[in-house]
């Protein structure tokens, strides 16, 4: 079973994305994958409802030796979190 990141969004919309992609670098040093975060505040918004996670993978491809760096959410249950 493969290995993801789980990362736990913190903070303003600028912070949760700097940690966001603080987690991509990390990611792509480490060569593992980054299980889709959630970003809101009181409600629970996946990254896939505010942009299309086919064409973030799709770009970030070029800085990840050609893999995707999110693998679905609902696909969670198919990897180990580290």
């Amino acid at each position: 079973m493969e290995n993801i990141l789980e990362v736990k969004l913190i903070g303003g919309l600028s912070n949760k994305l700097y940690c966001f992609f603080s987690a991509c670098d990390i990611a792509i040093n480490n060569n593992i994958k980054i299980l889709e975060p959630k970003f809101g505040w009181k409600k629970p918004i996946l990254f896939s409802e505010i942009y299309d996670l086919e064409e973030f993978n799709n770009n970030m491809k070029q800085y990840n030796n050609g893999q995707n760096i999110l693998v679905p959410f609902n696909e969670k249950p198919n990897y180990k979190l580290k």
